[in-house]
């Protein structure tokens, strides 16, 4: 945009922005009602758009009567964010720049500020003013887009490293809860083997003694059968206990 926006206008175009000023709610008013005309009032928070309109009307029409290009250009950067975050779309916002303009004219003719001769090189001011905004509003616009952009982007890489970190979480703990079980299901298979086998021998042993008892022929048969038995079922150092007892029997 040219650094001396008076470069852009006739001489007396900063009187007549100065001359504005007082109506600013009326520009601002004008410019929401075109914007409802074109877009047959379907409007999305509409109640918020007359308010950003507000805002930027004011700041618009005081640059303007400044011909302080440097400010005019942070404000139409700020109008190019305010629209893109409300989800209008960039063909809406280059269309309403222009229905500013229409909306500053109209009020100009309606307040009789100017005369209506007068009314077409003006216009071609005011198209030379709005091409240069537009080169602002829609670097901006496609600024902000991009910024959506990469922070979507960001943010799906953020949740797709999250979800990644929560699965390798998940499967550790499934892991070490799988092994904890695999431990207690070997234990548990170790202890029923073991009972198994003590179970198993003790009805062999049973058996063996019955077997012996009947083939025992006198007391001193069936004793030597339970001594056996004994021996066979008792700790090791027990034995020696028995051959005690064997031999107290014979004494007798």
């Amino acid at each position: 945009m040219n650094s001396d926006i008076s470069a852009l206008l006739p001489g007396e175009m900063t009187d007549l922005f100065l001359n504005l000023i007082p109506h600013k709610k009326a520009v601002s008013d004008e410019w929401f009602a075109l914007h409802q005309k074109v877009f047959e009032g379907d409007l999305r928070g509409s109640g918020r758009l007359i308010k950003v309109y507000s805002a930027l009307t004011s700041q618009l029409i005081t640059d303007l009567s400044e011909s302080n290009v440097n400010h005019f250009a942070v404000t139409l950067k700020r109008c190019s964010r305010l629209f893109y975050n409300m989800g209008i779309s960039f063909e809406e916002v280059m269309l309403s720049i222009h229905l500013f303009q229409e909306a500053c004219l109209n009020v100009l003719v309606n307040e009789s500020l100017i005369e209506e001769d007068a009314l077409i090189p003006l216009r071609l001011a005011f198209d030379q003013i709005g091409s240069a905004g537009l080169q602002v509003v829609s670097a901006h616009y496609f600024d902000a887009y991009r910024t959506q952009v990469k922070y979507e982007i960001s943010s799906a890489h953020n949740e797709t490293e999250r979800m990644r970190n929560e699965l390798d979480l998940m499967r550790s703990r499934y892991e070490s809860h799988a092994k904890e079980n695999l431990q207690g299901i070997h234990t548990t298979m170790m202890e029923i083997t073991k009972k198994l086998r003590q179970d198993s021998l003790l009805q062999r042993t049973v058996y063996r003694l019955t077997l012996a008892l009947d083939r025992a022929k006198n007391e001193s048969e069936l004793l030597d059968v339970a001594i056996t038995f004994f021996k066979s079922i008792l700790p090791e150092k027990a034995e020696v206990m028995v051959l005690m007892r064997q031999e107290a029997i014979k004494e007798r």
